[in-house]
């Protein structure tokens, strides 16, 4: 006797039939799911990480944003697929072609999962160093590999003197 045959055996309505089928049927599929993220079984190990640049159109018009990006491992360790989930396209570009070029460890299965990619500005402290030579413009990225990457650029300094140079003309 399979399963279906007890669960119709079970279910003398047939939209309690249909509603435990579907029950069914999501349990299995959200288990498939479950055993390709951090819940499941452990994400494999990068071996080569790119990470995205900060795009300079982005940069030059202030934006900040997120990406996530779904992407597909083979038992090689290569990347067999990168789609863009959600993100804007100034965005989403840089972060496909960087996350094409990872590498991971060789395991014996498949994974799918979801790289989420923040795109930030931070304040550097001052704008320039104690010699007086301006602070060169520097992006940061800090990542939890493989899921989680912050890409952080400095915010262009802006330098406000409290002196009227009108006052100082003789």
């Amino acid at each position: 006797m399979n399963v279906f045959h007890s669960v119709r055996m079970f279910c003398h309505d047939k939209w309690m039939l249909i509603k435990v089928l579907t029950c069914l049927l999501v349990i299995a599929h959200s288990g498939s799911i479950w055993a390709q993220t951090a819940g499941g079984v452990p994400l494999p190990q990068v071996v080569t990480f790119v990470a995205p640049a900060y795009p300079r159109l982005a940069n030059d018009s202030r934006m900040t944003g997120t990406t996530v990006s779904r992407i597909r491992v083979g038992k090689d360790g290569g990347v067999i697929e990168v789609n863009t989930v959600s993100g804007h396209p100034f965005f989403t570009k840089y972060v496909l072609a960087a996350l094409k070029q990872w590498k991971f460890a060789p395991s014996q299965q498949e994974y799918i999962f979801d790289v989420t990619c923040r795109f930030e500005f931070y304040s550097p402290e001052k704008c320039s160093r104690e010699d007086g030579q301006p602070i060169t413009p520097e992006t940061v990225v800090s990542a939890t590999l493989p899921t989680d990457i912050l890409i952080r650029t400095t915010e262009k300094c802006i330098t406000i003197t409290t002196s009227d140079p009108v006052e100082h003309r003789q």
